[in-house]
């Protein structure tokens, strides 16, 4: 089981990674102190909410005979009927609320998600809008 949700756990990690945000004239360190400060804020929104949740039911194995010809007439084994347990995983309630705000967060913040790379460092590179002045 424990292996189970770290399998799941490392996909979630390499599935963040592979999205690509973009501000324009965003810089790296910007998006880094971006993420880090909405991962937070996502977390502390909506913290880890574990719960085991079985993905299959227990049954018994089919039973099934195999024969082959012998000396003394046929030779048959018989297999199955074992029962197999059910198997659980840990899973996060909170991950696709954590997921929203964590995006949200970065949204608010001007950045936008981009296809690839390329779309990324295109969005960086142009002028950024410039913000309007607050009344004084």
């Amino acid at each position: 089981m424990r292996r189970v949700f770290l399998a799941a756990a490392m996909l979630v990690v390499l599935a963040g990674c592979a999205r690509h945000w973009a501000r324009p004239g965003g810089t790296d360190a910007e998006l880094d102190a971006a993420k880090a400060n909405c991962e937070v804020e996502s977390f502390t929104r909506f913290p880890r909410v574990m719960q085991t949740t079985m993905v299959s039911p227990g049954y018994i194995s089919p039973v099934t005979s195999n024969c082959a010809p012998g000396p003394n007439g046929p030779r048959c084994v018989t297999v199955g009927g074992e029962f197999v347990p059910p198997t659980y995983s840990a899973i996060d309630l909170n991950q696709s609320a954590r997921r929203s705000a964590y995006d949200a967060c970065l949204m608010a913040g001007g950045w936008q998600v981009a296809k690839d790379k390329e779309e990324a460092e295109a969005i960086t590179r142009s002028i950024p809008r410039p913000t309007p002045e607050a009344p004084r």
